[in-house]
């Protein structure tokens, strides 16, 4: 087993398929917000678990393996522009917090206590970050359907260049297939 490096911080989330990027990308960042920082396609994602630093990729895999195994897949909507004023994070995020996405991650937190992971005291809020240093929230673009069918483990490593984090996807991990409504 490896040993963790201390500049690598890992998380776990949701990486948004193509069709979902093409329609974050016609999300258009607020008048005067022109000097914001734009966060890279390719670093969107959305957050499900922020482990930080300590930890291998491997360890983390396997806490969290048959939590993804049996996990079914399901659908999110990005139909909600905000805007925190702490960091300025332009984002898109839900109208609600579906079930499958709470239940999905609150598994995840659990399978990590055993490595040592005490979730933070910032409740979940699921997310895109599409720009720093924002003023205002974005204006939508049409974003389709999100089909969730897969958790990514990912990493930042620093130092981070001064425009922000840049993200690497360490591994995918399939959900379960996607429970019907008729129950078949």
């Amino acid at each position: 087993m490896s040993t963790p490096d201390p500049r690598i911080r890992h998380f776990i989330a949701l990486d948004p398929p193509q069709p979902v990027r093409a329609g974050l990308a016609h999300c258009e960042l607020a008048p005067g917000d022109e000097q914001a920082w734009r966060v890279d396609p390719a670093d969107w994602h959305m957050t499900l678990v922020f482990l930080g630093k300590g930890y291998t990729a491997e360890a983390i895999l396997a806490a969290v393996g048959r939590v993804v195994a049996a996990s079914p897949g399901f659908e999110l909507r990005l139909e909600v522009a905000g805007h925190w004023r702490h960091g300025g994070i332009a984002w898109m995020g839900l109208p609600d917090r579906p079930v499958p996405l709470i239940t999905l991650q609150a598994a995840l937190v659990e399978a990590l206590r055993p490595l040592g992971h005490q979730p933070g005291h910032l409740p979940f809020r699921p997310h895109v970050t599409l720009a720093r240093r924002a003023a205002s929230p974005p204006i939508p673009g049409g974003i389709p359907i999100w089909p969730v069918r897969e958790v990514a483990l990912m990493r930042g490593v620093e130092p981070m260049p001064d425009n922000g984090p840049r993200y690497e996807r360490l591994r995918t991990l399939p959900l379960a297939a996607p429970r019907r409504l008729d129950g078949v």
